[in-house]
């Protein structure tokens, strides 16, 4: 690196294939850690980009088996018609307590429908790498806020917990909400940011946490309280 910032050039020269191999690696961390000195682009001199028989695709970009709760939400329903659109998704286990309206003619969705979703845990499916939740109601929707509680909190990190000892799950992913912090004087906050401390110490490898704010869109109950 100390030479490509003195000369502001760098040549990459690997015998594998000139994409997705060794070389692309090192000329993208040129790139990032050398940015401002470079006065041309890192050059790569490597193999033929040969295509990759068939057989052999799963080994280099491998399929993942994906969880999915909150499935029938507003952000979950758009989470899982893009998980159902990538190639490298080869099944989307989703939870929901009433029926899927995705269309999915790859059979890649396994619904995981169970009315009573305190049973939800305990249903978490085996060899599953990414586990994502947007599960999530409104204190309306569940008839106050300790009942809202239950689901938001307390049912997310019961199926955090299950999906961090079913052996396979490195990746898990929370859609909290703008504001989360557990020492926040809101409930609803603090609920919130309770809730990504809990996760978080459950031993996954990555966790990621994604705080939108507003989302807006078409929903089929009305929020009121999120037009002011």
């Amino acid at each position: 690196m100390e030479s490509v910032k003195k000369t502001g050039k760098a040549v990459v020269v690997h015998e594998s294939m000139v994409n997705a191999g060794v070389g692309a690696e090192v000329a993208a961390s040129i790139q990032e850690q050398a940015f401002l000195r470079l006065e041309a682009p890192v050059k790569r001199i490597a193999g033929w980009s040969t295509h990759m028989g068939l057989a052999f695709e799963r080994f280099n970009i491998p399929k993942m088996n994906v969880a999915l709760v909150g499935s029938t939400g507003f952000v979950g329903s758009h989470i899982l018609t893009t998980l159902l659109s990538q190639p490298s998704i080869s099944t989307v286990h989703a939870f929901s307590r009433k029926p899927l309206s995705a269309s999915d003619p790859s059979s890649k969705l396994h619904p995981i429908p169970e009315p009573d979703s305190s049973k939800w845990p305990s249903l978490y499916p085996a060899s599953t790498t990414l586990f994502l939740s947007a599960l999530g109601t409104t204190r309306a929707a569940a008839g106050g806020f300790a009942n809202q509680r239950k689901i938001d909190h307390d049912l997310n990190v019961s199926l955090a917990h299950a999906a961090s000892t079913s052996g396979g799950v490195s990746t898990y992913v929370l859609i909290s909400s703008s504001g989360a912090s557990a020492s926040s004087p809101i409930g609803y906050a603090r609920m919130k940011g309770e809730t990504e401390v809990a996760v978080s110490e459950l031993g996954f490898e990555h966790v990621v946490i994604l705080r939108p704010g507003l989302i807006a869109g078409e929903r089929k109950e009305s929020r009121p309280a999120e037009m002011v």
